[in-house]
């Protein structure tokens, strides 16, 4: 756990919240606002920590979710429902309160014990339920998860970036698609599924990808779909889908007055005709064992 200027306590001062101890609490500075209680909506800072290294932080852009709807680990909940407006403490939480199954940071293992920092900003009424948002309320919590997406991509720990930008869409996949004025939202939405299949491609997780991909085009033809999907479909070696995805992909760029050879084309050409040839390499091998080992050879 890192030192904090604010404390003196030490490690041992520690209290258990519950009974197994699988969340420990330090108060770092008391709060002297109103509780948290389950069904508010709160909002917090926080600093998440594994080996001493930290892996996910809200500092800059405090994070919202509503206590009693499985939004976050429980861990995360039985901590910030221990704490009043106003205080920052540290939480010791272990696997059975953490990630336990679910690894959800390429950084940290599903087993972890985690250390997370909290300050606890403010209680407010329970978010709305998702069907009762209006288009302003849907863009807000879409754009709030997009960007601890983009932020957790860049960090390239795509697995927690792909946990975000599922959460973005659940806000955003929503939205009245017909409706001129939500087009902003829509944009958002298609860039937001393009990322994912970005962090599904960097996870090798190809069924994923076309999935999302397939979603994606259901909403609007982007080049970035076409180009995921048939960098999927090569990896999977389906490729007469592969190759009729390019020519696609590169129709729409034609049409975009963009360049029908560019890097992106490149390399899915180069990427379809690697996967020929190991296809002719692999044939070659078999029909030579096959034939050393065929027992009507004379």
């Amino acid at each position: 756990m890192s030192e904090n200027a604010e404390t003196s306590k030490s490690f041992s001062s520690y209290i258990k919240l519950i009974e197994d101890e699988g969340v420990k609490k330090q108060i770092i500075k008391e709060g002297s606002g109103i509780q948290a209680s389950l069904n508010k909506e709160v909002v917090i800072k926080y600093k998440a920590e594994y080996n001493n290294k930290i892996y996910d932080e809200s500092i800059t852009s405090p994070y919202r979710f509503t206590t009693g709807k499985n939004e976050v680990i429980k861990g995360l909940e039985i901590a910030v429902l221990s704490m009043k407006v106003g205080e920052k403490s540290s939480f010791i939480i272990n696997q059975k309160y953490a990630y336990e199954e679910n690894q959800i940071s390429n950084f940290v293992p599903k087993d972890a014990t985690i250390n997370i920092e909290i300050e606890l900003i403010q209680v407010l009424e329970a978010q709305k339920d998702l069907r009762d948002m209006d288009y302003p309320e849907k863009m807000a919590r879409g754009k709030q998860m997009k960007i601890k997406g983009d932020e957790k991509f860049k960090q390239k720990d795509y697995l927690y970036a792909k946990y975000f930008y599922q959460k973005a869409i659940k806000y955003l996949e929503t939205l009245d698609l017909t409706d001129e004025d939500q087009e902003d939202g829509v944009d958002i939405l298609c860039l937001t599924i393009s990322n994912l299949c970005n962090c599904f491609n960097k996870l090798n997780d190809n069924n994923s990808v076309i999935e999302y991909a397939s979603r994606g085009m259901n909403i609007k033809k982007l080049a970035k779909y076409y180009y995921f999907r048939a960098i999927a479909y090569s990896n999977k070696n389906d490729i007469d889908l592969a190759s009729k995805d390019l020519e696609n992909l590169k129709e729409l760029l034609k049409n975009e007055k963009k360049d029908i050879n560019d890097e992106g084309v490149k390399y899915i050409l180069k990427l379809i005709e690697n996967k020929k040839n190991e296809d002719i390499k692999e044939n070659k091998k078999f029909s030579k064992s096959l034939l050393s080992h065929n027992k009507y050879n004379v």
